[in-house]
């Protein structure tokens, strides 16, 4: 075989390892959520955008307009597609918090600042931006 040919061969079996790699570690991150389907939802947007307060302190970005946000009954969930799913983990931007652990609600213009505790009881803040911030918010309080 030619170099050339060994050389494209090589590098496409690197990026579908890639591919597969972020696949399977995307769909282990998203195993916390529950089938939306089996969920009495009250709102739902899939073009959000968020960070973590956590990462802005590490100098790290956020996901623009690839986040999903959901509100059920009793949670509500910051998600992202599957091949995200794994970066969006590693940037502290999956979360399924019950609604009850939410502490505090602010608006800074159009950002949305959550306050929450986690399982282990410490807090932690997450920052979104969405298009019908007023629908989610009232979602929130019902």
């Amino acid at each position: 075989m030619e170099p050339k040919i060994i050389f494209l061969l090589v590098w496409l079996g690197f990026v579908v390892f890639i591919i597969f790699t972020f696949y399977k570690k995307g769909q282990k991150a998203l195993s916390i959520f529950p089938d939306i389907s089996s969920q009495s939802v009250k709102f739902h947007d899939k073009k959000a955008t968020g960070n973590s307060t956590e990462v802005i302190r590490r100098k790290a970005g956020s996901a623009r307009t690839s986040i999903e946000i959901i509100v059920t009954d009793k949670e509500l969930w910051i998600k992202s597609s599957v091949m995200t799913a794994f970066i969006a983990s590693q940037r502290d931007i999956l979360h399924k918090i019950l609604i009850k652990n939410i502490f505090k609600i602010s608006r800074d213009n159009k950002k949305i600042l959550i306050d929450f505790k986690i399982d282990n009881g410490d807090k932690k803040q997450i920052i979104l931006s969405m298009k019908n911030s007023e629908d989610f918010l009232k979602s929130l309080k019902k």
